[in-house]
């Protein structure tokens, strides 16, 4: 499940034996590439910033990921993951996690391979700190997250 929030024109065309409806909307492509993003990372439910702003989450586990690139629009959407209750690896691991993309944003690259390391010892299959771990052990830090199977991040 992914979710985006944002302005849609709808509009229908043609006539009454043959109508069509056309849509346009830079928040559906977002939409879509953020639920293209939840089997490639593993992740039950992502939400854009923008929805997350508008949402009350108080009591909820929520992640940052990374920015989205979008193809086709110069936008890049920042990504949250709402953990669920019985994801305990990473339920148990937020704050270590958060510390990590936090050292490996600032290019301290040697504490977040440590911290990333630290998150995967107790989940071993969060697919997010294993492709950071990645990056950072490379000395690289890529904003944007997978927009399909083929990248990297």
């Amino acid at each position: 499940v992914a979710v985006h929030t944002g302005d849609l024109m709808l509009g229908i065309l043609g006539e009454s034996e043959s109508m069509q409806v056309a849509l346009l909307s830079e928040a559906l492509q977002v939409a879509l590439q953020t639920c293209g993003m939840t089997s490639v990372l593993r992740c039950s439910v992502l939400v854009t910033k923008e929805t997350l702003n508008l949402l009350y989450t108080e009591g909820l586990s929520v992640r940052f990921l990374g920015e989205c690139a979008v193809r086709g629009l110069h936008t890049h959407p920042q990504v949250f993951e709402f953990v669920q209750p019985n994801e305990v690896g990473k339920l148990e691991t937020l704050v270590t996690f958060k510390q990590a993309m936090e050292a490996h944003q600032e290019q301290r690259y040697e504490e977040a391979v440590a911290l990333y390391s630290r998150v995967l010892e107790v989940n071993p299959g969060d697919v997010v700190a294993a492709r950071r771990k990645a990056l950072a052990v490379n000395r690289e830090w890529v904003d944007e997250l997978p927009a399909d199977r083929k990248s990297r991040v």
